[in-house]
């Protein structure tokens, strides 16, 4: 969710879902902040449970290595929400409503969290075969 602030320094447009997401359920005239927290905490409940998702079905199923599943995993995401979240802000599809370098930065932050996704699902499986040797 942080790469999305952290594009603007490649050029790319500010992506401040936390606040859209919060604008969608807090109530009206509810504070910045108080609107920023809930969406933020929508946004990482959303990410944990696409990674089950991604830990207990996708990735049993798609070949190795970790790292390119991962990518795939967050290639099929950043489809789904091209389809299905992006009519819901009013972005059309593939956010292309937004402009050009805005469907290109949720692109990139869809292949970044399916990259640290894989990477971080690759240590967690070594950590548990490793405590498994006696």
């Amino acid at each position: 969710t942080v790469y999305g602030y952290w594009e603007v320094s490649f050029g790319l447009p500010k992506l401040d879902f936390a606040t859209l997401l919060g604008q969608r359920l807090v109530p009206d005239g509810s504070s910045r902040e108080f609107t920023f927290s809930w969406g933020m905490a929508q946004h990482f409940v959303d990410g944990a449970l696409l990674g089950t998702l991604y830990i207990r079905f996708f990735h049993p199923i798609y070949p190795r290595p970790h790292w390119f599943s991962g990518l795939v995993y967050g290639v099929l995401i950043w489809i789904a929400s091209g389809v299905v979240t992006s009519p819901l802000f009013k972005a059309g599809f593939f956010w292309w409503g937004w402009g050009g370098p805005a469907l290109l930065g949720v692109f990139i932050w869809h292949l970044v969290w399916g990259l640290v996704l894989g990477i971080t699902s690759y240590l967690a499986e070594g950590e548990v075969h490793h405590r498994r040797k006696p």
